[in-house]
């Protein structure tokens, strides 16, 4: 009798003929219904592939650019020389302490950066060599508190009237607002809600190289060892020895690698009353209550202190009004209490602009192996046996998750220098992930809400974010962001539904409701969104123009702009068409020209955004009529003659916005595509680096007055503090689009020194821009040898608009 034995089948993890939704899962699909289950619950198109594999990329949804290729710098190429310098601030390189006295940290021997320096010098390993927190600000309940802007010397009315500690009513939800009922929720939107989050962390945790697990597992402790656990009355007080301001050696940035927790705590759930009680409470209360819930011990409260406690903190929102006030610093430390994957992605975002500002491997090491733990902290917390039958953790964990997807997004945007390419398009996955999970954690919660609406400041900020994101890419990339349709086959066929003469409208379908949902923030429109975003104060309201976003730096006027862009460029990819009709081209120029004539502080002078003294929204103002605007508004500068002068960061950053939509719809080959040497091209040029306050010449009589607050000079420009700060991240857009029309060495070198200011500052994307800066510089040189003719556009441009590299990290 033959032996019954034979040899096992290896059983493949998905189905050879299930649908594209569960082969890009590798998850099981009963392929033998028209829909599949896993589909079903997720509320997503079955699609069933032919037998033939082979598919035009051009079709595909998900067949992005690989990242820009970084290539080698001729060596006969003229280098611009660029020097660092440690401005010399009361305030520099230190973490502001009890007594008011700053430690110091020594300089940094190395900088990755792609143009060559004198000086190696850098600032030390955890901050900004400068400092632009020196002026007083208010708290969200109106109390002076923390380490601030630069002072503007008013003795007029206060940017933001105070109040005491005692007096947060209104600040916080109004009593009868105070929540969606998380019991309200039913079995099938728990369901529904929890299948969308696990299949995002899944998604997600596919990004997770398995090697680098691998690598880091043969030493792995907890992070928060049970033996060396926090005592719960321990206090790290800020700037002493149990400080991060401490921790100078590398040697101590080192440590082992183990999830914060296994599952999520089932007390982590923090209710809306309880985010009004975390409110009033300044970031250094909230930090100390993070470390301490979390059992944080070094150097893990180094990395958390430098992100929230230092200039980093204005990198996740730069017009905060100061350190200790930043609200979205504030926000995300009250969720982070007992939610690990929310904390490390917070952490790997620390260690990546550290690496990015001084090249050390020890922070390369740390971002890899926070980003790790957050990847499985995830996938513990969002698994069929997590204990998510409790609608109030769901509803809670579903923000937090939201938040933690759009900080990795903002990871993946700030590492797209040192990542491999096969990680640079990733960012474009964890958006449409949000994209997804906002959508229908949106459609719950409107449902689920009492008789009057609520939006928590979480859920406003990640549809803020979501929007910064979506938006940056709608403009900056051919390919767009996370709702771009399949790229039709190329026409000029326009006639058809008269379409060339009305321009097309957003179709308000469930991917486009979101993005429409998520930028319109006026309070006739989306009322509770608009009661959020005040509550958290970031927007301001101002009688010359629409209320100004401080999380965009923008108006809501520009978002409806910006919406128009968006779908008259999705309706171009989707139907392939190779040049934009006039008529949509007309429509988009007036809405840009109307957003150009608001302006946010009243008299402000657009030619170079001064605020004349008559104003009065400046802050010295003494006047009948005065107007407060917050303090990140402002920054003072003096004149060569020694005289104050004001200028106004709002006015600056929202007309560079809406000037880098009409430099788009001129030199865009889908556009007017007129050539960089054209009279109204060279205007606009003229007109941009006008704007530039911050840009200054060496041959000025101040220069040599400044020389200790230089930040970094070339052989003709300079940046000092405080013209120059964090805040500049807010308008790199501009600059990346003027790199492909500039052809004077002179105009590069001011957008060379403006990138390497931003490297300076920790901004990761910065570094791939000034690879492709140079790369646009010697193609004008070569093709202004050979031919004599700078005009033309040149394919590094188009390779450039081509690329999945965005102005945001």
């Amino acid at each position: 009798m033959e032996s019954d034995s034979k040899p096992k089948i290896k059983k493949r993890k998905y189905s050879r003929r299930g649908c594209k939704e569960c082969k890009r899962r590798k998850i099981k699909c009963d392929e033998g219904n028209p829909s599949c289950y896993n589909c079903s619950r997720l509320n997503k198109i079955c699609v069933y592939e032919s037998k033939s594999q082979f598919k035009d990329a051009s079709t595909a949804n998900d067949s992005y650019s690989p990242g820009v290729s970084i290539v080698p710098r001729p060596e006969n190429e003229s280098t611009l020389h660029m020097q660092f310098y440690n401005p010399n601030d009361a305030t520099k390189n230190g973490i502001k302490q009890e007594d008011g006295s700053v430690s110091k940290e020594s300089a940094l021997s190395q900088k990755p950066a792609p143009v060559m320096l004198r000086d190696n010098s850098l600032d030390s390993a955890n901050q900004s060599s400068y400092n632009h927190s020196s002026y007083p600000t208010m708290s969200l309940n109106g109390s002076v508190d923390g380490e601030q802007r630069p002072n503007l010397g008013s003795t007029g009315p206060c940017i933001i009237t105070a109040s005491t500690h005692t007096s947060t009513s209104s600040q916080s939800p109004h009593p009868g607002l105070d929540a969606m009922n998380p019991m309200d929720l039913n079995s099938v939107d728990m369901r529904n809600l929890f299948n969308e989050a696990s299949g995002l962390v899944h998604d997600i945790n596919h990004l997770l190289d398995p090697g680098m697990v691998e690598g880091w597992s043969g030493n792995i402790t907890p992070i928060s060892s049970a033996g060396h656990l926090l005592n719960e009355t321990t206090v790290y007080p800020l700037g002493t020895n149990n400080s991060p301001a401490s921790l100078n050696s590398e040697e101590k940035l080192h440590f082992h690698i183990d999830e914060f927790s296994s599952r999520i705590h089932a007390d982590s759930y923090v209710s809306p009353s309880g985010i009004a009680e975390c409110i009033v409470l300044s970031n250094t209360e909230l930090i100390q209550q993070c470390i301490t819930e979390n059992s944080l011990e070094q150097p893990h409260v180094k990395y958390l202190m430098t992100l929230t406690n230092t200039d980093l903190s204005y990198h996740i929102y730069p017009f905060a009004s100061s350190i200790d006030s930043n609200e979205v610093m504030k926000l995300l430390l009250i969720y982070s209490a007992k939610c690990p994957y929310l904390l490390t992605s917070l952490l790997a975002i620390s260690a990546t602009f550290q690496f990015n500002q001084t090249g050390k491997q020890a922070h390369d090491n740390a971002r890899q192996k926070y980003i790790t733990v957050c990847f499985k902290s995830l996938n513990d917390a969002f698994t069929e046996h997590s204990g998510f039958e409790n609608a109030e953790m769901l509803t809670s964990n579903i923000e937090k998750l939201l938040l933690t997807v759009l900080i990795l997004t903002s990871y993946f945007t700030a590492t797209n220098f040192i990542s491999d390419e096969n990680i640079l398009t990733s960012w474009k996955a964890h958006l449409r992930g949000a994209r997804d999970l906002l959508l229908h954690y949106g459609k719950v919660t409107r449902s689920s809400y009492k008789s009057e609406h609520f939006m928590s400041g979480g859920l406003a900020l990640a549809k803020c974010w979501f929007f910064a994101i979506e938006s940056a890419a709608s403009i900056h990339s051919s390919f767009g962001g996370s709702l771009t349709k399949s790229k039709g086959a190329t026409t000029t066929d326009l006639d058809k539904d008269n379409e060339i003469f009305n321009p097309p409208h957003m179709s308000l379908d469930n991917e486009s409701l979101i993005y429409w949902e998520s930028g319109v923030c006026d309070m006739e429109v989306n009322p509770e969104y608009h009661a959020a975003l005040q509550r958290v104060h970031m927007l301001c309201s101002s009688p010359s123009s629409s209320e100004f976003n401080l999380y965009w730096g923008f108006t809501s006027r520009a978002v409806k702009t910006i919406l128009s862009f968006s779908t008259i460029m999705d309706k171009v990819r989707s139907n392939g068409y190779s040049r934009v009709p006039l008529r949509w081209i007309a429509h988009l120029f007036k809405l840009t020209d109307e957003c150009a004539q608001e302006i946010i502080v009243p008299n402000v002078i657009l030619r170079n955004f001064e605020v004349p003294l008559s104003s009065c929204g400046h802050p010295d103002y003494t006047g009948a009529g005065a107007i407060s605007f917050p303090l990140s508004c402002f920054v003072e500068d003096r004149t060569e003659s020694g005289e104050k002068i004001v200028y106004s960061w709002f006015d600056l950053s929202h007309q560079i916005h809406v000037d880098n939509l009409f430099m788009k719809l001129m030199v865009q080959e889908a556009f007017l595509n007129l050539p960089r040497n054209h009279y109204h091209v060279q205007e606009m040029i003229k007109k941009l680096f006008g704007y530039f306050f911050f840009i200054k010449k060496k041959s000025s009589a101040n220069y040599a007055e400044e020389k200790d607050k230089i930040i970094v000079e070339s052989d003709n420009y300079y940046l000092s503090h405080p013209t120059f700060d964090n805040r500049c991240i807010m308008i790199q857009s501009i600059f990346r689009t003027l790199s492909t029309l500039v052809v004077s060495d002179d105009e590069f070198e001011k957008i060379e020194l403006f990138f390497m200011g931003l490297v300076k500052l920790g901004n990761g994307s910065s570094l791939s821009t000034l690879d492709m800066v140079a790369r646009f510089k010697e193609s004008r040189r070569r093709k202004k040898a050979e031919t004599d003719n700078d005009g033309e556009n040149d394919d590094e441009i188009y390779d450039y608009e081509d690329s999945c590299d965005i102005p945001f990290a």
